[in-house]
């Protein structure tokens, strides 16, 4: 892909995604936007049919606001750091993944719980790809990000190479500490951001309060 205009190009995953985006597939998992998308336009082509035809410059700038939006979504897949997921719960499908929020020094691990409503044929247990952006905090001498973003790859992809690609690209260590950490989540399991190992890591002389930022 071309320079990011969305990502931040001063910092690099540690494991970036380099998934390639299908619209087809994200509107299906995003039927609601993707209908909304839809409306807005029909109406605009109304306006320049049945209106005036100078609505045609509306048309052109509400375009180019979903190209750029489209945009954020493929550099989100290509350039975010790629971690994968546990499935938690199924009734609502609820996914846990584990990152260090570290810009580099010290180690500050957490779980994201995120709600993935349009995965289908999942099981308790299941891992799934997911990519992530980071957070910065408006305090800069903060040592860590203070959330990221998981999403799931499948929102994107249905290429099983592309998927499998990921999964692979998490190592026996990177699913031991999510899995060590998921107990240490509080039930019953709710989407959002959890600090874990607060004694054995840099949490412990760190009293931010993630879930407040």
């Amino acid at each position: 892909m071309k320079e990011p205009k969305f990502v931040n190009s001063n910092t690099v995953a540690s494991n970036p995604g380099q998934i390639s985006v299908s619209p087809f597939v994200w509107y299906r998992h995003h039927v609601v936007m993707g209908g909304i998308i839809a409306l807005i336009l029909l109406a605009i082509l109304c306006l320049c049919v049945f209106v005036d035809v100078k609505f045609v410059v509306l048309f052109a700038i509400f375009a180019i606001v979903h190209q750029l939006n489209f945009t954020r979504i493929k550099e989100h897949f290509y350039y975010g750091d790629s971690n994968g997921g546990i499935v938690l719960a199924t009734n609502p499908i609820l996914v846990a993944v584990y990152t260090n929020l570290s810009k580099g020094f010290g180690y500050y691990p957490v779980i994201k719980i995120i709600e993935c409503p349009t995965l289908k044929d999942l099981n308790i247990g299941d891992r799934i790809a997911t990519v992530a952006l980071y957070q910065a905090s408006t305090n800069q001498q903060l040592p860590h990000w203070i959330n990221f973003e998981p999403l799931p790859v499948n929102y994107v992809s249905n290429n099983q190479e592309d998927i499998d690609k990921a999964l692979l690209s998490y190592d026996a260590t990177y699913w031991s500490r999510l899995e060590q950490g998921i107990p240490q989540v509080p039930k019953p399991y709710q989407a959002g951001l959890y600090k874990i190992n607060i004694e054995s890591s840099d949490w412990e002389n760190d009293s931010t309060d993630l879930a407040k930022l």
